[in-house]
C-alpha cells in the first residue's frame, strides 16, 4: 500500500476540443516514436558491423574495443564482457579494460568478479589519477554491495497547506434519503494547516548465493497533526517481508520475483481506523538497459473499528484486493517517465460501502543541477505527476438516496522539487490540487495544497 503523499498525473486525457490540436499531437507522438525506432535501429545495425569487423580481424585490439562499447550500448553486456576477456587474453596490462569489466561485472550483479577487475586495474602501473579516482568509487560501491546486509531510508518532517483539509463537500446542499438538506456548517469545507512526519526504510539481506536471493524488508510511518481539525488527523504504518529471487533464470533474463507479507495499521482523529493483514506478489522485468516492468498483486483483509466520530465504521470491514503494472523509462540521463494502472476491490460487511477502484497514472521526472549549485549533494529533481481514478460503489445507500448509486471521478495533479542541502539532506517543496467529481453532491469536493518538507536519507 503506498501513501498517496505526492499526487499524479492523470492517465486518462480528456479530449480535445480542437481536431486540428488533437491531429497535431498525434503527429508530434508519432513523430518522436518514428525517430526513437531509427535511432534504435541505425545503433544495432552500427553494433552488428562492429561485430563483423571483430570477427575478420580478432587480433585487432581498437575494433575489439569499438565492438565492446557498442554491445553495452545495445545493452549486450555478455558479449560486451567476452570482448574484453579476449583483449586481455592479447595484451594482459590494459587497466583501462579491466576497468570497464569490473564496471560490467557491476551490473550483471557479479561483485567478486567486479572486485578482482578493478584492483587488478588500480595496481597497474601508470594509472592516470582520474581513473585511479573513478576505479577507487567503484571498489566502495563494490565492497557495500559485498556486505550481506544493506539499511537505507529516509525521514521527511514538513508543513501541508490544505484549502479543504477536512474534504467537505463542495456545496452545502446534500442529499439525505433522496431529498435535499442543508449541511451544518460544521461539516463544511476547511482549510487548515498541518505537520507531518514521513519514515520510510528498507532492509536487504543478501543469502550471497549464486542465485542472488535476498530477504527484503520495507516499513512505512506516517502521522499528521491537524491545527484545527483534529478529527482527520491521519497516521498510518506498515510493514512487508518477503524473499527475493530470480524468475526462471534459465528462460527469463533479468526477471525477479518476491512473494511478501504485509501488515497495515490506520488511524483517523487518534483513533484506530483499521489494522489489515494480508499478502502480494511483486515480479520486476528489466525489458531494455532503460525500462523495466514491475507486476504487483496484493490481498489484504481489512478490520475496521467504530469510533465516536465514525460510529458504523466497522461495516467496512472486508477483503481489499490490489493489482497494478507499472512502467519506468529512463530516457535520457535526466529525463525518466513513469506510467502505470492499477485495479482495487474492496469488499464490505455491508454492500453500500463495497467499491472498485479504476485508476491510471502517468508522471515525469527531470533531473539538473543549476550552474550555481555545483557543490551540492547531487541533481535537483522535479516532477509532475498525477492520477484519474473512476470509484463506483456496489448499491444505493439508502441514507442518502436509494435510487442513485455513487461513482467519483477523481483528477489529482501534483508538482515538487527536491533540491539537495548536501549528501543527506534536501529540501521538498509541492503544490497540487485534487478534485473530486461524483453523482451525489454529498461527495463533490476540490483541495488545493502546497507543502515544503526538509528530509534526511540514511
Amino acid at each position: 500500500m503506498v501513501l498517496n503523499l505526492v499526487a499524479m498525473v492523470c492517465l486518462a486525457i480528456p479530449v480535445l476540443p480542437s481536431r486540428a490540436l488533437a491531429a497535431a499531437a498525434s503527429s508530434a507522438t508519432s513523430a518522436s516514436t518514428g525517430a526513437k525506432a531509427e535511432k534504435e535501429h541505425h545503433l544495432k545495425a552500427k553494433y552488428h558491423r562492429a561485430f563483423q569487423a571483430m570477427i575478420h580481424d580478432i587480433t585487432n585490439l581498437d575494433k575489439t574495443f569499438a565492438f565492446a562499447e557498442l554491445a553495452v550500448q545495445v545493452g549486450d553486456y555478455e558479449g560486451a564482457i567476452s570482448a574484453f576477456e579476449r583483449m586481455l587474453l592479447i595484451d594482459p596490462n590494459l587497466p583501462q579494460v579491466k576497468a570497464e569489466l569490473g564496471a560490467l561485472y557491476m551490473r550483471l550483479g557479479s561483485y567478486r568478479m567486479a572486485q578482482s577487475y578493478l584492483q587488478s586495474a588500480l595496481a597497474s602501473p601508470n594509472v592516470p589519477a582520474p581513473v585511479q579516482v573513478h576505479i577507487k568509487k567503484l571498489l566502495a560501491k563494490v565492497k557495500e554491495r559485498l556486505q550481506p546486509n544493506h539499511l537505507f531510508g529516509s525521514l521527511t518532517f514538513g508543513a501541508r497547506f490544505q484549502s479543504n483539509a477536512n474534504a467537505g463537500p463542495s456545496s452545502s446542499l446534500v442529499q439525505v434519503g433522496g431529498s435535499l438538506a442543508t449541511l451544518s456548517n460544521q461539516y463544511t469545507s476547511k482549510r487548515d494547516w498541518n505537520a507531518f512526519v514521513l519514515g520510510q526504510a528498507t532492509d536487504i539481506y543478501d543469502f550471497q548465493t549464486q542465485g542472488g536471493t535476498t530477504l527484503e524488508t520495507d516499513a512505512t510511518i506516517y502521522g499528521a497533526d491537524q491545527q484545527r481539525e483534529k478529527q482527520v488527523n491521519v497516521g498510518f504504518a506498515e510493514l512487508s517481508m518477503g524473499p527475493r529471487f530470480k524468475l526462471f533464470p534459465s528462460a527469463i533474463v533479468n526477471a525477479t520475483i518476491k512473494p511478501y507479507g504485509i501488515i497495515d495499521i490506520v488511524t483517523i482523529g487518534h483513533a484506530r481506523d483499521y489494522w489489515a493483514g494480508g499478502a502480494g506478489l511483486d515480479v520486476t522485468k528489466l525489458l531494455t538497459p532503460t525500462i523495466s516492468l514491475d507486476l504487483v498483486s496484493e490481498l489484504r483483509d481489512r478490520i475496521f473499528r467504530n469510533s465516536s466520530e465514525l460510529p458504523v465504521n466497522d461495516l467496512q470491514t472486508g477483503l481489499q484486493s490490489y493489482s497494478r503494472i507499472g512502467l519506468a523509462e529512463q530516457v535520457t540521463p535526466r529525463l525518466s517517465f513513469l506510467e502505470a494502472i492499477a485495479f482495487t476491490n474492496n469488499r464490505a460487511k455491508r454492500k453500500v460501502y463495497a467499491n472498485r477502484e479504476y485508476a491510471g497514472t502517468l508522471g515525469v521526472t527531470y533531473r539538473y543541477v543549476p550552474a550555481f549549485a555545483l557543490e551540492a549533494g547531487g541533481p535537483w529533481v522535479a516532477s509532475l505527476v498525477g492520477t484519474h481514478t473512476i470509484t463506483p460503489y456496489a448499491t444505493p445507500d439508502p441514507t442518502v438516496n436509494s435510487n442513485v448509486s455513487r461513482e467519483d471521478k477523481d483528477w489529482e495533479l501534483d508538482f515538487s522539487i527536491t533540491i539537495p542541502v548536501n549528501q543527506r539532506l534536501a529540501l521538498v517543496g509541492g503544490i497540487g490540487i485534487f478534485e473530486r467529481g461524483s453523482t451525489l453532491p454529498n461527495y463533490r469536493f476540490t483541495n488545493k495544497y502546497a507543502s515544503v518538507a526538509l528530509t534526511w536519507r540514511f
